[in-house]
């Protein structure tokens, strides 16, 4: 475990992810596995950000793990960086494991993309719903800005402590929000 299970503090984290040097094989599968252990008694929402220069080599199943956690009942959203990873394969792979949480799948093609993969793998999720509770959007905090139809939604935002409810968000004709 890299990183306690706590309050995020980013620069923190980057900083240790940053300072890795990875040798060996790389246990995806293993990896998720043990995230119901590392979260414990966590309640509510949790995000997983797993950094990999690898596909799995062990031979486990990345997306059996994952669906193997929502099985279990947690509410977690696992995004996975890829670090020069140039296997199409793997990344299809990974890209299915996190699609699984509703996570995504960013590949970082050399260390100066690696800050910027990890930063947007750590971005915090939204829903945006309409009056009848529809869901109608989804995005990610500091993203680019979503295009809407007219009218009043209510937007729930994923904060790391508990989900953050916005109604009555009003759009007009013509703008972003």
């Amino acid at each position: 475990q890299l990183q306690p299970i706590a309050r995020l503090d980013r620069g923190r984290l980057l900083a240790r992810v940053q300072g890795i040097a990875a040798l060996g094989t790389t246990p995806i599968a293993y990896s998720l596995a043990q995230v119901a252990a590392d979260l414990g008694d966590a309640t509510g929402p949790q995000m997983v950000v797993l950094v990999t220069d690898g596909r799995e080599e062990c031979g486990g199943d990345p997306k059996a793990a994952v669906a193997a956690l929502k099985a279990k009942g947690l509410d977690v959203r696992v995004n996975i960086v890829g670090f020069a990873l140039t296997d199409q394969a793997a990344q299809r792979q990974l890209a299915d494991a996190a699609a699984l949480t509703g996570g995504t799948y960013v590949n970082a093609k050399d260390d100066s993309a690696l800050k910027d993969a990890i930063d947007a793998a750590m971005r915090v999720p939204f829903e945006v719903h309409d009056s009848s509770g529809a869901l109608v959007a989804t995005g990610q905090v500091g993203r680019e800005a979503l295009k809407l139809p007219e009218g009043t939604f209510t937007v729930t935002v994923q904060t790391a402590e508990r989900p953050i409810t916005i109604p009555g968000v009003r759009v007009d004709a013509n703008r972003e929000s």
